[in-house]
């Protein structure tokens, strides 16, 4: 497989780099389509969770514009890996916006005002994983070792990209032993021999060379 990566992609990822902008009592978010979300910070409306995710969004912006601005100084031909990373990165980041901004809209149409547990807590992954991202030393190669397994005997193993996966496909693709996989956020999937066992899927982050991983599901041995 390959790839043709031009200054101008890695110009787009610039450009596209939306930091909070300062207000007074609140917090003002850009999302990639141009819309501003308005997270509170003082007075009515205003969440502690809400605001300590959308403080988080803005430290990403601002390391991910710092990575993007040294990348251009350093060459005027960017790297792939460089490029594919802060492109991962930045789709994270957009992960935890999305769901702040679902979960402020739908605790604004309750009477409690209250954000959602799991909406708020996939935001805190994706948040996360895009500092993960940003702060883990990349490979030297858009394609890397892999050694995914699971503790549960006879399982199989399959996998889509984590942006897929939130588009709700179906293509799952199986996974092979040691496969070689291009750098990226990928949902995997534990499927057990056993029928009455619930299936199983968890984020994995493929960025190290090699990406090691023992999924293990909730209730399972380890063993």
């Amino acid at each position: 497989m390959k790839y043709w990566i031009t200054p101008a992609v890695l110009f787009v990822l610039c450009a596209t780099q939306a930091g909070a902008q300062p207000a007074e009592g609140k917090i003002v978010l850009k999302r990639d389509d141009g819309e501003m979300v308005v997270v509170p910070v003082a007075g009515p409306g205003r969440d502690a969770r809400a605001e300590q995710l959308a403080r988080e969004i803005q430290s990403l912006d601002k390391q991910i514009a710092e990575s993007v601005a040294g990348a251009q100084t350093r060459s005027a031909q960017p790297d792939p890996v460089q490029v594919e990373v802060l492109r991962m990165a930045r789709e994270a980041r957009n992960e935890a916006l999305a769901d702040l901004t679902l979960a402020l809209a739908v605790a604004g149409k309750t009477s409690a005002g209250a954000l959602d547990d799991e909406t708020v807590a996939r935001a805190k992954e994706s948040a996360q994983s895009a500092a993960m991202i940003l702060n883990t030393q990349p490979p030297s190669s858009l394609l890397v070792a892999t050694d995914i397994s699971t503790s549960l005997p006879d399982a199989r193993l399959h996998y889509m990209s984590n942006q897929k996966h939130r588009l709700r496909s179906t293509e799952w693709s199986s996974y092979t032993a040691r496969e070689r996989l291009q750098i990226g956020r990928y949902v995997f999937r534990v499927q057990s021999a056993d029928r009455n066992t619930e299936v199983y899927e968890e984020l994995v982050l493929v960025l190290s060379d090699p990406t090691q991983k023992r999924l293990t599901p909730v209730g399972a041995s380890g063993q």
